[in-house]
This record gives structure tokens, C-alpha cells and sequence, in this order.
């Protein structure tokens, strides 16, 4: 079976805007170009919408044999919300879910790069 991290968002998180200088800090991720691409797009985006990140997160170990990352957001008058990249070059997978777990929560999104056949897979929960 293949599992993967999940992230929790700490109850006494302390949200600030982020800098455009700390998008740099993402070139320095050990994943794909493509992966980096994507995590500076998706923050881009965010920060010109005014949202708040956090950094005030716990993280499971499943021991999970890739590349991953979170990233806590929200709008100051909204729920916090999780987006997780996770990138793998392994040949093949069989059941999503028991790639990435029990994700039953609603405001969590995911995406899995698979560098093996370049492409990425975005898994929304039902």
C-alpha cells in the first residue's frame, strides 16, 4: 500500500500576507520544474486575491517516498484551506485512495505530479 502526509492546520495559527520576495524560497523545493511552477502559480494567484497563509501546521509521517508540500490559506473572513502537491516517479498506482488516504474533508485539495509519465493528476474529494 502507498500513503502519503496529511496536514492539519494548528488551532492557534498566527496567518500573515506573504511577499512576492518569498516566492523565491519555492526554487530551492527538491521536485520538477513543473511542480515548481505550479506552487508558485497557485501562491501568485493567491497573494493577488489577498489571501493569508500560515505556516502553523502538523503534519502525519507516513512515510511517504516523494516529493510533497503544503500550503495553508484562507481569506481573512473565510475557513482556512489546505492545498497539497505531491510529486512521485513510481511506474504505477492502482487506487488513489490508497494513494493519498481518508481525505473525507471537503476543503482540501490535491494534486500528485507522476514524473514518470510527466504529467499531473488532480484528485478532488467527493
Amino acid at each position: 500500500m502507498f500513503a502519503v502526509n496529511n496536514a492539519y492546520i494548528e488551532d492557534d495559527a498566527t496567518w500573515y500576507k506573504m511577499t512576492y520576495d518569498e516566492l523565491q524560497s519555492v526554487n530551492e523545493f527538491e521536485c520538477s520544474d513543473t511542480l515548481k511552477d505550479a506552487i508558485k502559480t497557485f501562491l501568485k494567484e493567491k497573494m493577488d486575491k489577498g489571501y493569508l497563509f500560515t505556516e502553523d501546521m502538523l503534519c502525519t509521517e507516513a512515510g511517504y517516498d516523494g516529493f510533497e508540500h503544503f500550503i495553508a490559506y484562507k481569506k481573512s473572513d473565510e475557513s482556512a484551506k489546505i492545498k497539497k502537491w505531491y510529486e512521485f516517479s513510481h511506474e504505477e498506482f492502482y487506487n488513489l485512495n490508497d494513494l493519498f488516504g481518508d481525505t473525507n474533508n471537503d476543503f482540501v485539495d490535491n494534486n500528485f505530479i507522476d514524473n514518470k509519465n510527466n504529467k499531473e493528476i488532480k484528485v478532488i474529494n467527493i
